[in-house]
């Protein structure tokens, strides 16, 4: 069974959503719901990742991002964005931060977990390294639907005839 730690951040009932699916895949999962909180969270609990929505209340995930590379003792956390937000200031200014991915709501389930795994495990050979700082590469996922959605065919309804 899997003991890494991860830092789930969202205001949102999506927070629920991926702590189960992430406490079910083996992982310990610690919560927050604010950016202060996820600051605090971090210090508290020394996470190997965190997952941070965007548009949180008190300290928007970008900043809280910001903040934590920032500080030496947390610069190394990989922060895996996951926000409802396809493009604009937020999501420019948590790449900026140092986010090593966006992953946009709603999260396709069958690749969440391999870009949990990809950023858990450093030098693996999945990831895009940036020379010799070894900070990842920030990518976009696919935009990201439920599984059950992903092989469905509008045929198989007779939709479309």
């Amino acid at each position: 069974m899997n003991k890494n730690k991860i830092l789930l951040v969202d205001n949102s009932d999506y927070r629920e959503l991926l702590a189960l699916l992430l406490r079910r895949s083996g992982y310990v999962v610690v919560e927050a719901a604010t950016g202060l909180d996820a600051l605090d969270q971090t210090h508290a609990t020394h996470p190997d990742l965190i997952l941070m929505d965007l548009c949180l209340p008190k300290m928007t995930g970008d900043e809280a991002t910001a903040q934590l590379k920032a500080d030496p003792s947390t610069r190394d956390i990989p922060v895996i964005v996951c926000t409802a937000l396809h493009k604009g200031a937020l999501t420019e200014r948590a790449i900026a931060a140092g986010a090593v991915e966006i992953l946009h709501k709603p999260i396709q389930f069958n690749n969440f977990l391999d870009v949990i795994h990809r950023n858990l495990i450093p030098g693996c050979g999945c990831c895009d390294v940036v020379s010799a700082s070894l900070r990842h590469r920030p990518r976009a996922a696919p935009s990201l639907e439920p599984s059950w959605q992903a092989g469905w065919d509008p045929g198989e309804w007779g939709e479309g005839e």
